[in-house]
């Protein structure tokens, strides 16, 4: 399919690296399972053996974990502090996903997922894991939810290190369990996490920059790096400024004329062969005024969201 796309048109501190796999090294320093409260308690006791934890928890603590689930809404985690063979501290954790969700949501309750995520990488150590019962779900939504919960944007400054110097980057490692309980060893499906993660990650990025850091040329700049990086399969064309109204596009270049950087709008192309065309377009307005009608002190700053369509769609795009 030819794929047309349309976008019209800091300071980073790094969040844990995800590596969707099945499997991870060693020096593990917690490790999370979650999952629906009946697949944790099926699945759990034969699947410890599989992360190196068999020995190390009593069935009564396990079970009391688990118990303390809410079948309902999820929840949690409900956390204890293991003691490994070489006598190092490793935190495990369980968290609950709702049993039964609306029919707007996804069967495996990604919004709880992403909240549950975001509790996989404690303080104490940089190499954590999670462990996600999936029910044999499509795995590249729930990868989406899981980085949903680590924002690549942060204007924080400062902030303790290590003794010794800077802190080490940490590193979550998350693989998938089948209904059986075998690890989910699907390449495919597993490259299919990892895209989708990255690209909603990207997305929340540009979502979360400050307008005065995302011009609509910072914008381009954003998206000549991807094009750049899937040379040559994806083309861009780019029309900025006076060159809208030339071509027809007066709306868009009279909605931006006024601001320092010219509007613009970028085309990418992606040919991959077939004969159907499909075309996306998102809006980019990297801040909203509301121009004539000028939008209140309340509503006025969150208008930096104003181009999350945009964002959206450069995120699924690449």
């Amino acid at each position: 399919a030819i794929i047309h796309s349309s976008l019209f048109l800091c300071d980073i501190m790094a969040p844990p690296t995800l590596s969707f796999e099945a499997s991870w090294g060693d020096d593990l320093d917690s490790t999370m399972i979650v999952g629906k409260k009946a697949s944790i308690e099926r699945l759990t006791p034969g699947l410890l053996g599989n992360l190196g934890l068999k020995d190390l928890i009593a069935k009564p603590i396990l079970d009391s974990m688990i118990s303390s689930l809410d079948d309902k809404s999820g929840g949690g985690p409900s956390t204890t502090l293991l003691v490994t063979k070489d006598e190092k501290i490793h935190k495990f954790m369980v968290a609950g996903l709702p049993s039964k969700v609306s029919r707007h949501n996804h069967p495996m309750a990604v919004h709880t997922l992403t909240s549950m995520a975001a509790k996989a990488t404690p303080k104490g150590g940089n190499k954590h894991r999670l462990v996600v019962l999936s029910d044999d779900s499509s795995v590249a939504p729930l990868g989406l939810a899981i980085a949903k919960a680590f924002s690549l944007f942060n204007m924080k400054t400062g902030g303790k290190t290590q003794e010794g110097g800077e802190d080490e980057p940490k590193q979550l490692h998350i693989a998938f369990v089948k209904s059986d309980g075998s690890l989910l060893d699907d390449a495919q499906q597993l490259q299919a996490a990892q895209v989708a993660g990255k690209g909603a990650q990207l997305t929340a990025r540009l979502v979360d920059s400050h307008p005065e850091l995302l011009t609509t040329e910072k914008f381009s700049e954003e998206v000549q790096q991807l094009v750049k990086a899937h040379a040559p399969k994806v083309k861009m064309t780019e029309i900025v400024g006076e060159d809208l109204l030339d071509k027809g596009y007066g709306g868009l270049y009279g909605v931006g004329k006024a601001a320092a950087c010219p509007p613009r709008m970028i085309i990418l192309e992606y040919n991959g062969g077939g004969s159907e065309t499909v075309a996306l377009v998102g809006k980019g307005i990297v801040f909203d005024t509301g121009g004539l009608s000028l939008k209140p002190k309340v509503g006025m700053c969150g208008m930096k969201m104003d181009m999350g369509g945009a964002a959206g769609l450069l995120g699924g795009f690449f």
